[in-house]
């Protein structure tokens, strides 16, 4: 006599049925163990570094399970071979020969509908925690219901630590969504508008506290010998690392001979002068 006993819904079980038809399908990971005989399928897959291997599956009268691993040792079954088959993926030739053998005996169904319920979005609206710190921005969006995730800090003009970018953005997101944000490290410095002769410009940007400062020079009749600063590259405004080039743009009536090029680098002004 078989006993069993109910561990989820009918609902939980049909929508996990219709998600996991989907790795046997298509370009799903279990695609490679299809049986091709009619008879709706469901799977799931495991690799565990390529020391152990599973193909799970089932039709709605027989799951079969293959494992390929060590009993011994940890050899990688990408390395090995048996029969023409690499032994990390024989798997997809053990398991639907198997299936097969009980789908011709038992046949099959196809799975219930997924729960109406389950597989609804819900939108919320996700808030914004720029300028927070780490903590208090973690706690603010874990209390709505998302799940959080401190990604490197970047350079910023602001305390380091405070929080200057997040993604998805503040707004409308489904339910559950995971949310990556990213501190202030401290160090960003926002170039500066420069102009005047690129002379000017690059003083200007030394104050700044940028070392790394190029030129590029682009000849133009009627701009005066000494040149005359047309931009920057990043352009005004731009946060950066203060170890990021720094390239002014200008115009010169002759771009040859000291009078233009890539001019002055970490060590000081070029040869400009």
């Amino acid at each position: 006599e078989t006993k069993c006993e109910r561990v989820m819904s009918e609902a939980v079980a049909s929508t996990t049925a219709y998600a996991l038809q989907a790795v046997m399908q298509g370009d799903g990971t279990g695609s490679g163990a299809r049986t091709f005989d009619g008879v709706p399928i469901l799977g799931k897959t495991g690799i565990h570094q390529f020391e152990h291997t599973w193909m799970d599956g089932a039709s709605t009268e027989v799951a079969t399970v293959v494992w390929v691993g060590n009993v011994e040792g940890f050899a990688k079954l990408d390395r090995h071979y048996e029969s023409g088959y690499r032994l990390s993926r024989i798997r997809n030739s053990i398991w639907p020969n198997m299936q097969r053998a009980a789908n011709a005996k038992y046949g099959g169904d196809r799975f219930p509908q997924p729960d109406r319920e389950l597989t609804r979005q819900v939108y919320v609206d996700l808030p914004s925690v720029i300028g927070m710190s780490v903590d208090e921005a973690t706690d603010v969006l874990r209390s709505e219901g998302f799940s959080v995730t401190v990604g490197d800090a970047v350079d910023a003009t602001e305390a380091a630590g405070t929080i200057v970018e997040q993604s998805p953005g503040a707004g409308r997101v489904v339910a559950g969504t995971g949310v990556t944000i990213s501190p202030s490290n401290g160090k960003g410095l926002a170039v500066p508008s420069v102009g005047g002769t690129p002379d000017d410009a690059e003083r200007s940007l030394r104050s700044a506290g940028f070392g790394r400062i190029l030129r590029e020079c682009s000849e133009s009749e009627g701009a005066p010998p000494q040149g005359v600063v047309t931009g920057t590259d990043p352009s005004a405004g731009t946060v950066v690392s203060r170890n990021a080039e720094i390239t002014i743009q200008f115009q010169a009536a002759s771009c040859g001979g000291d009078g233009g090029g890539r001019g002055g680098g970490p060590g000081g002004p070029g040869d400009d002068d």
